[in-house]
């Protein structure tokens, strides 16, 4: 039956595939950024140690130090923040992102280097081994291979280092802006201040904890703040220690994602209704095409067909429709989310790499089928109920008029 009006079946087609593809784009992001867990040992159990005063800010190293010395909520409590270094050339130097972390960083996630190792205790500490960790991407880039690099020497900021491990691929906190290729240790050291700075509680670092598996966020809220309390006693001419903010625990995941979940939701919401305009429009064509189908769906009510046999029918062409439809939507899903890519790129660096993954081929033939049955069954409905009397009495009269 849908061949044998191609030019209808094509614009129908057409017409659905658009909205489908719109829908599954976005769900395509939305699944990547926001339903996807982050890929760390057990997500569930990492959550932001910041502080609040008009919004959630960073902590401060001497804070975090009595943090990760005395709570007993987290098995680890970790800390970084973003910098840039000017990695040295034969050819000039080139200044790339980097990230300053502690010595326990990468544990307390619980990311293995692809080769090498991680931060040792004592090249965390001040007088320790200039040593690096090097993302595989700029280590393939410099000497092939991530084996090859390891305990080769650069040197960042005319200083020598040494790397000691390789990460993952595409390794990096998700949804910060920046992928770094460089991890190096020290906190103290964040190029962006002084120590001095930093050790009267100069909020700038990033905190993140591990819950203990018998810990809620809410608990470990409650004995963070009573740790800010202790360390306000202990050093009262702290800057952060004199400032009036409040300690605060949240999933990593959802503070990663908060400033782009709003978009995502609107746009999400936007190609929802455009999928309902589609269908929609197709509607109207099938009934359309309804009206020049009705003496063939007479015929066979009058031969004894039953009512549900013929919706049956109908449906099933439908939904047909619907599939083939959702089979074109989902290269134009794929080309939608590489256009989506080349516009996020700098505010969402993981959308450079966004998987069509069984959740994603799910939700489309979903959709798809979601789509049929709603833009076939009001024709299926009208067809299969035809007005007997009504089309005998027209066709009587059409022969009627040939005769004279």
């Amino acid at each position: 039956m849908l061949a044998r009006t191609p030019g209808f079946t094509a614009l129908a087609i057409a017409t659905l595939a658009l909205g489908i593809g719109a829908n599954t784009a976005i769900f395509t992001v939305a699944n990547s950024v926001l339903l996807r867990p982050l890929a760390y040992k057990n997500p569930r159990e990492l959550v932001r140690i910041s502080t609040k005063r008009d919004g959630t800010c960073c902590v401060s190293l001497p804070y975090f130090t009595l943090l990760s010395s005395t709570n007993h909520s987290f098995s680890g409590v970790t800390a970084y923040q973003f910098e840039t270094v000017n990695l040295g050339r034969p050819d000039g130097a080139e200044q790339i992102d980097a990230e300053r972390v502690a010595g326990n960083f990468f544990e307390v996630l619980g990311v293995k280097p692809l080769a090498g190792r991680s931060f040792t205790a004592e090249e965390d500490q001040p007088g320790g081994n200039q040593v690096v960790m090097m993302g595989h991407e700029l280590a393939t880039r410099l000497f092939g291979g991530e084996p090859s690099a390891v305990g080769k020497h650069i040197a960042l900021d005319s200083k020598d280092y040494t790397i000691i491990g390789v990460l993952p691929p595409k390794f990096g906190m998700r949804l910060l802006g920046r992928q770094p290729e460089i991890w190096i240790t020290r906190l103290i050291d964040f190029s962006m201040t002084t120590p001095a700075r930093v050790n009267i509680g100069g909020m700038y670092y990033e905190a993140i904890g591990r819950l203990r598996p018998e810990v809620t966020p809410l608990q470990a809220q409650a004995e963070t703040e009573v740790v800010f309390q202790q360390y306000k006693h202990d050093k009262p001419g702290d800057f952060d220690a004199t400032s009036d903010v409040a300690m605060t625990v949240s999933d990593l995941q959802a503070n990663l994602v908060a400033n782009v979940r709003p978009t995502l939701l609107i746009l999400s919401a936007a190609v929802g209704f455009v999928l309902l305009i589609a269908c929609a429009n197709v509607a109207s064509l099938l009934l359309f095409r309804a009206i020049l189908r009705r003496r063939e769906f007479a015929v066979r009510s009058a031969l004894g067909a039953p009512r549900g046999t013929m919706i049956g029918q109908l449906l099933t062409e439908s939904v047909l429709m619907a599939v083939l439809s959702g089979g074109l939507g989902v290269l134009l899903g794929l080309l939608g989310t590489k256009f989506l890519a080349t516009f996020t790129q700098v505010n969402l660096p993981q959308m450079a790499d966004v998987p069509m993954d069984l959740r994603v081929l799910a939700f489309t033939l979903a959709i798809s089928l979601t789509s049929g049955i709603l833009f076939g069954l009001t024709p299926a409905l009208q067809l299969s109920r035809p007005n007997l009397g009504a089309l005998l009495s027209d066709e009587g009269r059409g022969s009627a008029g040939n005769r004279q």
